[in-house]
């Protein structure tokens, strides 16, 4: 299990004004948290800070457990397919060994020279060492859950052809089943029917 301890936070804007001012506060294991507040008050940048988007001013943030971030604006991917969008949320490293994949699949495809298929074959074998070919198989269950496709034929799929619900249902499909034991979720149900609200709050193994 995971936690995330915030102390003494001070957040000031470009202008001078300050967002946030001494900010403490603890999640322990097994809880779950909502963060209210009004517009403008602050939450989204504080979830910035944590998720480590945002440089830090004053204060201190520590987590473990392993952070998956759902960030305010899934559901406006307009760029990019359903795989893509599926990275936005993957471990760091799997996105880091997809960057080095797609990178050799083009050069390979301009060059099929002894140097580019011998990277290209490295940048395989890492996809396989950091579990890339595991979590394919994960998607494969999120996108049957959210889109009713397989993952084979959901990846290519321009992410601009899903609605905004179905945009936020597959990554909260993702994170809920992946491997982080602390979510950090903006705006989780924006975009959301009831009925697939309910769907993902039951979701209960998030380890």
């Amino acid at each position: 299990m995971g936690h995330i301890d915030v102390q003494h936070i001070t957040y000031c804007l470009p202008d001078g004004r300050v967002l946030l001012l001494d900010v403490s506060f603890r999640v322990s294991e097994g809880s779950v948290t909502a963060l209210i507040g009004a517009n403008g008050a602050g939450k989204s940048t504080l979830m910035r800070l944590i998720a480590g988007d945002a440089e830090l001013q004053e204060g201190s943030i520590v987590h473990t457990g392993g952070l998956g971030v759902m960030r305010q604006f899934i559901g406006h991917m307009t760029s990019g397919t359903v795989r893509d969008l599926l990275l936005t949320v993957a471990p760091p490293a799997v996105a880091a060994a997809a960057a080095r994949l797609d990178a050799c699949e083009l050069a390979l495809m301009d060059d099929d020279g002894q140097a580019n298929q011998m990277a290209y074959a490295q940048s395989i074998a890492d996809w396989g060492d950091v579990g890339g070919y595991d979590i394919e198989v994960l998607w494969d269950v999120c996108t049957m859950a959210a889109l009713g496709l397989s993952f084979e034929r959901a990846a290519q799929r321009s992410a601009a052809t899903l609605s905004g619900g179905e945009q936020k249902r597959l990554v909260l499909e993702a994170l809920l089943r992946g491997p982080d034991q602390v979510l950090l979720l903006d705006e989780p149900d924006n975009y959301l029917d009831r009925k697939s609200t309910r769907l993902n709050s039951s979701h209960t193994d998030i380890s």
